[in-house]
């Protein structure tokens, strides 16, 4: 139901997750408002430049936009910018940094209202 964790993976032919992605309600900033947020994005290294992290991040963001979610946050580390590549093609764009942590973090939000 709403604001339960939910986790998209992708299994190899042998049965063995080899990407995932969860839709979480809170991801640790003092901001209850900004929800949901997108988490722990991974591919393992052998299944890289599938577009498999695309595809998931795709259905997770389909969902979330079919559950009525009129916007999508995350937050990730600069140094990742592959992923942030990726965010930034999907439509997601960088906001101000909300949190009270003194993380280095960058903020991002992508808008799920229909044009």
């Amino acid at each position: 139901g709403p604001g339960e964790p939910q986790w998209y993976v992708t299994l190899s032919p042998a049965g063995e997750i080899v990407a995932g992605v969860g839709l979480i309600p809170q991801d640790f900033h003092d901001r209850p408002d900004l929800t949901p947020n997108l988490c722990a994005l991974f591919v393992e290294e052998a299944w890289r430049g599938q577009g498999l992290a695309r595809r998931l991040v795709e259905q997770l963001l389909t969902d979330a936009r079919e559950e009525g979610y009129e916007a999508m946050l995350l937050d990730t580390f600069p140094f990742l910018s592959q992923a942030i590549r990726l965010y930034r093609a999907l439509g997601f764009y960088e906001i101000p940094r909300y949190n009270s942590f003194g993380r280095s973090l960058i903020y991002m939000q992508k808008d799920l209202k229909p044009a």
